[in-house]
């Protein structure tokens, strides 16, 4: 832990360098267009989908470590050279290439924290690794539009600066930590011992489907937000990015409570008590008539979708034989989420080019919710038999 932790928190960095960053870098750089920068902030995500499915599989056999040393070693690789592209098509190309290395990073990161682990102490290492890189993503918005009013290529050549620095730290965690080195578990099916059953919870189900459902809306709030903010209440920059701060919090703070909680484990309604809060405050925004009333309804969507991540986490790795791939399956629906959300709301707001787009959403997402208590009901039986 003493190496994932870290390894977590200065990933969560790099990516909220990297997710703003090259927007700005698009934009004052490059000089590209709205429509060039949507495609561009959502095609990391895309192949970051198509490699926990299709290319992390193939590397099932290899150390966690290893393949955290390659991922960060190749994506600090391609962003310097990203640094040189001159044209928007080589820009995008290598945009993509990250996201395929980035799929041998988290999945295989979060395998690793959850091996050998099972019951309260799973939901207290869980809640720690989500507090983690949660703390990272909070931080780097502020940095990223510090370096980028001095340069906009500073918040990449930082991204590449942390990258080679985890690179280099678990490499040299691996030589002289014994407990690291001499680890041989992969998280995949074949570390299982003769004998050993596959016990995953039911749950994982519904839970994938508040996770999906509940990053279909943050894909929404980061594309939608800060156009409404600007047009409906007038916001500064300054107070948006203070908006998603607060927001990030309430997500750190859920974290924390669920890490110390345990009473949700194996448990239906706490999710969907979660969700229907969710639905519920993203609606109200709709009706918000300040950008502070809006604060504190984004910051209780935070906190529900705290407990949505935690509730993948959990139920799709308790009791797994194979959490590499259970992880790679989460990692994908969060990214699937994001992508769709973040097309779907823009896409609505040209419609309607109003606050209006977030009780579409909430309706869309309450749809799900729906989905989500049924599957969820068909299988809660069995997984609470599980749990005794």
């Amino acid at each position: 832990m003493a190496v994932i932790y870290p390894a977590a928190f200065l990933m969560a960095v790099t990516m909220g360098l990297m997710t703003l960053g090259m927007v700005l870098y698009a934009r004052l750089v490059l000089e590209a267009g709205g429509a060039r920068i949507g495609v561009l902030a959502g095609i990391w995500s895309l192949t970051y989908v198509f490699g926990c499915l299709v290319v992390r599989p193939w590397f099932n056999r290899v150390l966690p470590r290893f393949l955290i040393i390659g991922s960060t070693a190749t994506m600090a690789v391609v962003v310097v050279v990203m640094l040189g592209a001159e044209t928007y098509g080589m820009l995008l190309v290598l945009y993509a290439l990250f996201g395929l290395a980035l799929s041998l990073f988290w999945p295989p990161l979060m395998g690793w924290v959850s091996t050998n682990v099972e019951g309260p102490h799973l939901g207290r290492v869980i809640g720690r690794f989500n507090m983690s890189w949660c703390s990272g993503a909070v931080i780097s918005p502020f940095i990223c539009g510090w370096l980028s009013g001095i340069n906009p290529r500073y918040p990449l050549m930082l991204a590449v600066g942390l990258m080679l620095f985890v690179c280099v730290f678990v490499a040299v965690s691996a030589r002289l930590l014994p407990g690291i080195g001499s680890d041989r578990g992969t998280g995949a099916a074949h570390d299982a011992l003769p004998g050993d059953t596959d016990g995953s919870s039911p749950l994982r189900f519904p839970a994938w489907i508040g996770l999906y459902a509940s990053f279909f809306g943050l894909g929404t709030i980061t594309a939608v937000f800060p156009l409404v903010a600007l047009e409906a209440w007038h916001a500064v920059e300054k107070v948006i990015g203070l908006v998603f701060t607060g927001r990030g919090l309430a997500n750190v703070v859920g974290f924390i409570l669920l890490g110390r909680i345990h009473a949700w484990h194996h448990k239906l309604i706490p999710m969907l008590a979660a969700q229907w809060v969710a639905v519920v405050s993203l609606a109200v925004i709709s009706l918000a008539g300040s950008v502070i009333t809006a604060a504190v309804l984004l910051a209780v969507f935070g906190f529900c979708s705290a407990m949505s991540y935690a509730s993948s986490f959990f139920h799709g790795t308790v009791g797994s034989l194979n959490r590499a791939r259970r992880m790679a399956v989460h990692e994908s629906i969060l990214a699937g989420g994001l992508v769709s959300g973040s097309i779907a709301g823009g896409w609505i707001y040209e419609k309607l080019a109003s606050n209006t787009v977030f009780f579409v959403v909430a309706v869309i997402l309450a749809g799900l919710t729906i989905v989500q208590t049924m599957v969820g009901r068909s299988v809660n039986t069995r997984d609470e038999i599980m749990a005794k």
